[in-house]
């Protein structure tokens, strides 16, 4: 009974790791949303968003490092010790993406996108990168309460990646026929290209996250 509370402890901050990780993901998914604002709207806060983003990337690689380091410490004491060491460098990777994203974003001419009407297309491929974080870290905060809701909660973003991709491949050859200057057509294309892998990482995480799920 006591070596079964001790595994209960170590499971739940093993979570809490986890969810704290993710959590400063959202954050960061939130400053690029600041980030594509600022582009869109030419207002002056780009950089001081673009930096919080790096600072947060940082924060969470520090969250993987604790993680690593507290199932090192713990040792057989929890089980599934690879599926939660799986999900932390996933949801790390997300932040590498969201990093890169910001800064294709920054250096994108918003006024293109306005001139050959693809800016509504970009805000709603945007809108949904940031949805599918909301949701993925909705996901791994079911975890600590119930882990079978954390697995129904999957089915969204499964659902949001299909229209991410469908969104990606209406849009694509769009740009490369309306965009006139080839430097221009390359960052566009860069920001299409780095939305959907972006979201693809979300969907890894969501199924590394669907098996660490399946074990608590």
């Amino acid at each position: 009974m006591f070596n079964e509370e001790i595994e209960s402890q170590a499971k739940r901050k093993t979570i809490t790791i986890l969810q704290d990780e993710m959590h400063n993901v959202l954050e960061s998914a939130r400053r690029l949303n600041k980030v594509y604002e600022s582009v869109k709207n030419n207002t002056k806060d780009l950089e001081e968003s673009f930096s919080k983003i790096s600072k947060l990337e940082d924060k969470v690689e520090s969250n993987r490092r604790l993680l690593t380091r507290e199932l090192s410490e713990i040792g057989d004491m929890v089980l599934h010790r690879e599926d939660f060491l799986r999900a932390s460098y996933n949801i790390e990777e997300i932040s590498g993406y969201i990093t890169s994203i910001g800064f294709r974003v920054s250096h994108m001419n918003f006024k293109t996108l306005h001139k050959v009407g693809l800016d509504k297309d970009f805000d709603s491929l945007m809108e949904m990168l940031i949805e599918g974080t909301y949701r993925l870290n909705e996901i791994i905060r079911a975890l600590a309460i119930n882990p079978h809701h954390s697995l129904d909660l999957t089915n969204s973003i499964q659902k949001l990646e299909k229209d991410v991709d469908a969104k990606y491949r209406e849009l694509m050859p769009q740009v490369i026929n309306k965009v006139e200057s080839v430097k221009e057509l390359i960052v566009i294309k860069d920001v299409l290209d780095s939305i959907e892998n972006g979201f693809d990482q979300i969907l890894r995480t969501t199924d590394s996250i669907a098996i660490l799920a399946l074990g608590l």
